[in-house]
């Protein structure tokens, strides 16, 4: 079923609602249609509005932390939409009085300036889900955002391609013990040996049940630590997934090696070679 806007302006498309979701992605919305379209998701009490690729800038961002107000919005995609330090600034601060559970604001560089606020506004959030791919947080903005995870509700954690160093990862491995994220994407990352060491350290002392940190340069220790790490007893790890890390990878040998000593790894890789002394390691640590 299609529908158009109440107050129809020239530059607002016909918008397609499946259900209470919005769809105007890719719409080039102008800074009034952005106000518009709010609106009516206010009236209709639509509670899926997704905006990508909309290049709404900080301005229009402004615009929909305003329009936030009052509305049924849950989830939110907003993937895209060149939101700098000052339009995350001024989303933050309208999410604590929000309804969102689902937030999405993959590729948009608000750096460390935007995750400092959207960490101090997490904990008084009701946000389960949050991807924030290539948003460059980097190892500063990284640090920022462990902060606020800790006493967050946050179930999802997506952070793939965000430049996040091993210091970083350490500071997020530490944050994430007693946090409530089940799944954590780290993938294309920068993390390291180091910083695979200490999330293997606090795997343990977390939730987690998927984990994915492909593309880390982590090398063969670094599955080995991860692997013995998801095989003890107190890990809620049930799925990992680290392909292109190493120039051999951790597959069939080494899941037959934990699910014989633990029978409950699954790790979710493509490559069949099989390095024989790391199946020994493995072993041997997991007696």
């Amino acid at each position: 079923m299609t529908y158009q806007f109440v107050d129809v302006c020239y530059d607002i498309p016909t918008a397609t609602k499946y259900g209470s979701k919005l769809d105007l992605g890719s719409a080039k919305l102008s800074q009034k249609a952005v106000g518009v379209a709010m609106k009516q998701a206010r009236e209709q009490s639509i509670e899926h509005v997704k905006l990508t690729f909309n290049q709404l800038g900080c301005a229009g961002t402004g615009v929909v932390a305003t329009g936030l107000v009052g509305s049924k919005i849950r989830v939110l995609e907003l993937w895209n939409n060149e939101i700098g330090g000052r339009g995350m600034i001024a989303l933050a601060a309208a999410l604590p009085g929000s309804q969102i559970v689902d937030l999405q604001i993959g590729m948009n560089r608000f750096g460390e300036v935007g995750a400092r606020a959207l960490a101090r506004a997490l904990p008084q959030t009701n946000i389960s889900k949050l991807c924030l791919a290539f948003c460059t947080l980097e190892e500063s903005g990284t640090r920022w955002l462990a902060r606020g995870i800790r006493d967050s509700k946050l179930t999802y954690l997506n952070l793939r391609c965000n430049r996040i160093t091993p210091r970083a990862c350490a500071e997020l491995a530490k944050a994430l013990e007693g946090s409530s994220v089940t799944e954590l994407l780290l993938g294309g990352n920068d993390i390291g040996l180091a910083g695979a060491i200490a999330l293997a350290k606090s795997l343990p002392r977390t939730r987690i049940r998927k984990l994915t940190v492909d593309c880390n340069k982590i090398g063969e220790k670094g599955q080995v630590e991860l692997l013995i790490a998801c095989a003890s007893t107190d890990c809620a790890v049930e799925c990992i997934k680290f392909d292109h890390n190493s120039s051999t990878q951790l597959v069939v040998a080494e899941i037959a090696v934990v699910r014989a000593l633990r029978q409950r790894l699954l790790v979710l890789l493509r490559w069949r070679k099989i390095p024989r002394d790391l199946v020994r390691v493995i072993g041997s640590h997991l007696r």
